[in-house]
């Protein structure tokens, strides 16, 4: 998912930070 940066971490089943 991306952080609040927008820096893309690993690609894990998860709903993206807004």
């Amino acid at each position: 998912y991306k952080t609040e940066n927008g820096e893309k971490l690993e690609p894990l089943e998860e709903v993206t930070v807004e």
